[in-house]
């Protein structure tokens, strides 16, 4: 079976891809495809030490990055900002990535966000792709119900209409595009989260359809209002409209980088345990699967030294047999 893993960036975001070609080639002998928006020429050398690594272009007219594009935090990661219209197009260019694929002839594909790290367990993902049907499949997400604060207003909450303990799909964020789109609010599935997907051959006519929406939406609807996570938000709510299939959450969140791995693989990990800090909405994204097994991808770490840490603390526990025993 001819599979491989797919990323897709821009040019400024390449190092970060560089951190997820070095993971993947530690673990694993499935190629890399980079699929890198407006690539030029010099760029092409930079994956060269990396066997089975190769890139290829997105031609997309996006417009050049801005300090606003991004958030840094003191720890020194820094992360998208959502009101960003260049983010988005940025964001829905998986879908591009993802056809490009499956157009060159690849039956089974794996997409990975370019800040994920694979983990010495990445190539059991593809264990999963026997649940595809015509649509690529997405790992759940770490939360049910997404919510999004504005100026201190909280939106997307299920129970903001006095529903409590019933929710009401009408408030979730996912509910103008549901409504558009003529998909019931009885009709909202599991909540999945587009960083790690499968797919192979009979996705590509939902690909397609997911791309085109993609880039219509902003020449017709508010994308704040109906495409709150982007890509995904419209992912979510067309796979609705099939049967919501997909697999377990199987990445954890690098909060604290380096520090969250460690305690992740520790004795202290509980699984199914979730964090939750009013002060520090960060902490609210570290979940620990129910099955700690599940894990094959680390997520959101981009800091090359804390990388390889990461990678070496991997490499050792894997050759003390950590993932044979566990």
């Amino acid at each position: 079976m001819k599979k491989t893993y797919i990323t897709h960036v821009t040019r400024d975001y390449l190092e970060v891809a560089l951190n997820l070609a070095k993971s993947v080639r530690l673990f694993s002998e499935i190629p890399l495809l980079v699929y890198c928006i407006n690539l030029q020429e010099e760029d092409k050398q930079k994956f060269d030490e990396y066997k089975n690594v190769q890139l290829r272009n997105i031609d997309l007219d996006i417009s050049e990055r801005t300090s606003d594009d991004y958030t840094s935090v003191d720890s020194g990661n820094f992360y998208i900002n959502r009101y960003s219209e260049r983010i988005y197009n940025i964001l829905c260019a998986k879908t591009i990535a993802m056809e490009m694929a499956l157009e060159e002839g690849w039956e089974e594909v794996c997409y990975l966000d370019s800040d994920c790290l694979a983990t010495p367990l990445v190539d059991e993902l593809f264990n999963w792709v026997d649940i595809i049907t015509d649509y690529p499949i997405a790992t759940q997400g770490i939360h049910e119900y997404m919510i999004w604060i504005e100026n201190g207003v909280q939106h997307g909450n299920p129970f903001a209409g006095g529903s409590w303990p019933h929710v009401d799909n009408k408030f979730c964020l996912e509910w103008p595009l549901m409504s558009f789109l003529e998909v019931g609010e009885n009709e909202r599935g599991s909540y999945r989260t587009t960083g790690i997907m499968l797919m192979n051959q009979k996705c590509l006519p939902f690909i397609k359809t997911w791309r085109e929406l993609c880039f219509i939406l902003p020449k017709l609807v508010n994308l704040k209002k109906y495409a709150t996570y982007h890509e995904e938000t419209v992912y979510n709510v067309l796979s609705w409209k099939k049967t919501n299939q997909g697999f377990p959450l199987c990445y954890v969140n690098l909060g604290e980088g380096f520090e969250t791995v460690k305690h992740f693989y520790s004795e202290e990990a509980v699984e199914g345990e979730s964090r939750w800090s009013d002060t520090d909405t960060s902490q609210n994204f570290y979940r620990i699967p129910d099955n700690k097994r599940d894990t094959k991808v680390l997520h959101g770490e981009k800091r090359t030294s804390e990388v390889n840490l990461i990678l070496n603390y991997l490499s050792e526990i894997n050759n003390n047999n950590f993932f044979k025993k566990h």
